[in-house]
């Protein structure tokens, strides 16, 4: 009928059907090719990047790396201009395999985001084994910046440490202009949250 419907309404039941991973394919590919004409048509874009979540299923499903490699070079993405989002919860159901499959995606010019960052408990363990590019630093860390020095300290030198690996740093949730002050301040490269942008049109 028309109505936009959050991604809940329709994830679920896309899970229950076993058809997520159908989704997940035509998503990669969707924005990889929206991407790969907003490059063409406009010069300022060809310095920015995509990233795609895929689900816990898809970083260990034999095809992940090949489906990412076809939609860049289907898109014309140069190597680094789609960035695969892995959450903690995905490495953990088997971490040998996801560092395997994380490498081979580097190996095809497929950046990787370790994403929630700092929202479970062994996260520290994996920024030595994982080999990614991006650390997305949870929501949980970003609400408390403003109100809680200790939090601030947190995030100091996770940013710290991460940048020390070679890590870029995106703060997740920035809603307020005082939390993406302080995230200047901290050294912080990106912020994604309302504060930057709500969900836009295509136009």
């Amino acid at each position: 009928d028309g109505r936009l419907i959050g991604p809940q309404s329709f994830l679920d039941t896309a899970l229950a059907h076993n058809l997520l991973g159908q989704l997940s394919r035509y998503i990669l590919h969707a924005a990889t090719s929206a991407f790969g004409q907003w490059r063409a048509k406009s010069a300022p874009a060809r310095s920015l990047f995509l990233t795609v979540n895929i689900p816990g299923g898809d970083l260990e499903a034999g095809d992940i790396v090949e489906q990412a490699a076809r939609a860049v070079l289907e898109a014309g993405l140069p190597a680094g201009a789609l960035k695969i989002e892995v959450t903690e919860h995905q490495i953990l159901r088997d971490p040998g395999a996801a560092a395997a499959t994380c490498a081979r995606l580097r190996a095809a010019g497929v950046a990787v985001a370790l994403d929630d960052f700092g929202a479970g408990f062994g996260s520290l363990t994996w920024l030595s084994r994982l080999p990614a590019d991006t650390l997305k630093l949870d929501k949980s860390l970003i609400d408390g910046l403003v109100m809680s020095a200790r939090t601030r300290t947190i995030v100091r030198a996770i940013i710290a440490l991460a940048h020390e690996l070679n890590l870029e740093v995106v703060a997740e949730g920035v809603e307020a202009a005082a939390t993406r002050d302080l995230l200047v301040d901290l050294a912080c490269d990106y912020a994604q949250g309302h504060l930057v942008a709500p969900a836009l049109s295509a136009g």
